[in-house]
């Protein structure tokens, strides 16, 4: 069947409608990408030098919350980054398991048990040689012994650790932060019902793929990643339909 003049134009026409709409589609997805490079710099750049944010639960206990790297492990050996000690003890110990297998996620806390200004009155009776000083509470537990309160024939005084305990629950905890202009950062926190457990640094990696659009995409999200994998059977078939909708005329 020949095509007329008019088939001609209305095919051409056609032609040029998918043309413009794929390349507005290729060039919204390069902007999407490089914003994407860009976001996930920014966010390394933060979680880099990020400190930690205490929070209080709604059962009263106290926890720390610090932003988490999120990149490619070759990323993190250059050697402008800077990164310090407890940053490289972790990713040192992210490439030793990956040896045997493939690290999703990983962390290292620092903190200390620590008891400061604590006294322990218990009375000594005239002639005891040694004295005992039992301590419990839900979050410190200890039972010391000192010998030779009242020295006999010129011995020091001994001090025994019969029990020291810290009770303790500790709750870790990876989290979408709730920003959306930064695309939902991974954020890692730690929680002890101890009083006693103070944590002073926090680092954490998690791999570049652990992302919310992946995980729990949003409708539209669905949509632009199905446009993206599908977008050039779409053209295809359209552009065939227009021009079998046209020679059938």
């Amino acid at each position: 069947m020949m095509l007329t003049k008019e088939k001609i134009y209305q095919l051409g026409l056609l032609i040029a409608v998918l043309v413009i709409g794929a390349l507005f589609f290729k060039s919204c997805q390069d902007s999407k990408a490089i914003t994407t490079i860009k976001t996930e710099e920014s966010n390394l750049r933060k979680a880099l030098t990020d400190t930690l944010t205490q929070f209080q639960t709604k059962e009263g206990d106290w926890g720390v919350e610090k932003r988490t790297m999120q990149t490619e492990l070759s990323t993190l050996k250059d050697d402008n980054l800077n990164l310090n000690a407890n940053q490289k003890r972790l990713i040192e110990t992210v490439e030793r398991q990956n040896k045997t297998a493939t690290t999703i996620a990983a962390a290292l806390i620092e903190l200390t048990a620590k008891v400061e200004g604590m006294t322990n009155d218990n009375g000594i009776v005239i002639g005891d040689t040694s004295v005992n000083f039992p301590y419990s509470s839900p979050n410190l537990k200890y039972d010391l012994t000192v010998f030779n309160v009242k020295p006999l024939d010129f011995k020091k005084p001994i001090l025994r650790i019969n029990e020291i305990s810290f009770p303790n629950i500790q709750e870790i905890n990876f989290n979408w932060k709730d920003d959306k202009k930064e695309g939902y950062p991974v954020g890692f926190s730690v929680i002890n019902t101890n009083e006693y457990f103070k944590v002073s640094d926090i680092q954490s990696y998690a791999i570049p793929e652990i992302k919310k659009s992946e995980l729990k995409p949003t409708f539209f999200q669905k949509v632009g990643k199905f446009s993206k994998t599908n977008g050039g059977k779409i053209i295809v078939f359209t552009l065939g339909f227009g021009f079998g909708m046209i020679i059938s005329k």
